[in-house]
């Protein structure tokens, strides 16, 4: 006397393997129309400046908290440009020493006021 009621209870792997394999396939299209680079665009570089040891520079110094020092003595970001031009030697060459901590601003401002200055030399350090 044996049961007639032969029901399956395993699930069919068919559909599964059906989705794997469309999967594999929509991978392996969008990897190929992927791009392996991106677009960079650096800035062209120009002719180095050497700095002779005899030249008198400016030295602009931006510490950690933001201030600005030229020369050694303190400014505020308003008076940079007036600082720069009144302490600018005659050979026109401004030192720029920033600091890995200070605040782009200042660093932005003192190139800013550095590039407006006609026939002026700057070197980072």
């Amino acid at each position: 006397m044996r049961s007639s009621n032969n029901i399956k209870t395993g699930g069919g792997m068919s559909s599964m393997t059906d989705l794997v394999f469309l999967l594999l396939i929509f991978f392996i299209i969008l990897s190929t129309l992927a791009k392996n680079s991106t677009p960079a665009s650096f800035p062209q570089g120009q002719a180095t400046t050497t700095v002779n040891k005899e030249t008198k520079t400016t030295k602009v110094k931006i510490l950690d908290n933001g201030k600005v020092l030229i020369n050694n003595k303190p400014t505020t970001l308003e008076d940079i440009e007036m600082m720069i031009t009144h302490e600018l030697t005659e050979d026109k060459v401004i030192e720029i020493d920033g600091s890995r901590e200070a605040p782009y601003e200042s660093v932005h401002k003192v190139l800013i006021v550095a590039d407006e200055i006609e026939g002026v030399k700057v070197v980072l350090l």
